[in-house]
């Protein structure tokens, strides 16, 4: 019963310490990449604001902050070119 948790244990160190390994050697996936946030009407409305409100707190949950831009496009038939 000791060999058995001694070997997990072992092998628990071995696998975390590989896992890390990789990820030092992969560059930030993130990294010079931007995200365009597009807004199907009109600046100043309400969806404008949300688009807005969720630009700003993106960088809290993706690493490497990565730029970010919001942009309107309105159109005709309820945002299909925004869509499109």
């Amino acid at each position: 019963m000791r060999t058995r948790r001694r070997l997990l244990a072992l092998f628990a160190i071995v696998v975390s310490g590989a896992h890390s390994s990789v990820d030092a050697l992969e560059p930030p996936f993130h990294q010079g990449k931007s995200i365009r946030i597009i807004v199907g009407v009109t600046s100043g409305g309400v969806y404008d604001r949300w688009s807005r409100l969720l630009d700003r707190h993106v960088p809290k949950y993706i690493p490497d902050h990565p730029e970010r831009a919001v942009q309107n496009m309105p159109g005709g038939a309820a945002g299909l070119i925004a869509a499109n």
